[in-house]
């Protein structure tokens, strides 16, 4: 984050330390650290016109992150790869269901994002 020229303030573990929030100068983030991507988005949501992988976040994480002012999403998965999005495009194309354990989740297709790098 430094590299790209962010000022860190101040970082806030959330969900057991899986995702951040990074408080900064210019703007706050979240970075989302990913066991994989949703392989089977593009199942789940075929009848939507979805297809391929996605990603999801609990709605909880979201609406703490809208809460501390987040305006950027980084995912970072295992292969190194890292994607971007803003939380207003976030919150417009994804999905929102129940998982097995009922918690409310936000999902969408990998392609709204941008691939930034990989590490």
């Amino acid at each position: 984050m430094i590299n790209a020229g962010y000022q860190v303030l101040d970082i806030l573990p959330i969900n057991e330390g899986r995702y951040i929030i990074v408080k900064t100068v210019q703007e706050n983030v979240m970075i989302v650290f990913k066991r994989d991507f949703f392989n089977s988005f593009g199942k789940m949501f075929r009848e939507l016109g979805e297809t391929g992988i996605g990603e999801s976040i609990n709605r909880e994480d979201i609406k703490y992150a809208l809460h501390k002012g987040v305006k950027r999403i980084f995912s970072v998965f295992p292969d190194g790869s890292v994607y971007t999005i803003g939380v207003d495009e976030f919150l417009i194309n994804s999905h929102l269901w129940k998982n097995k354990q009922s918690r409310e989740v936000y999902s969408i297709s990998i392609s709204h994002y941008e691939r930034i790098f990989t590490l």
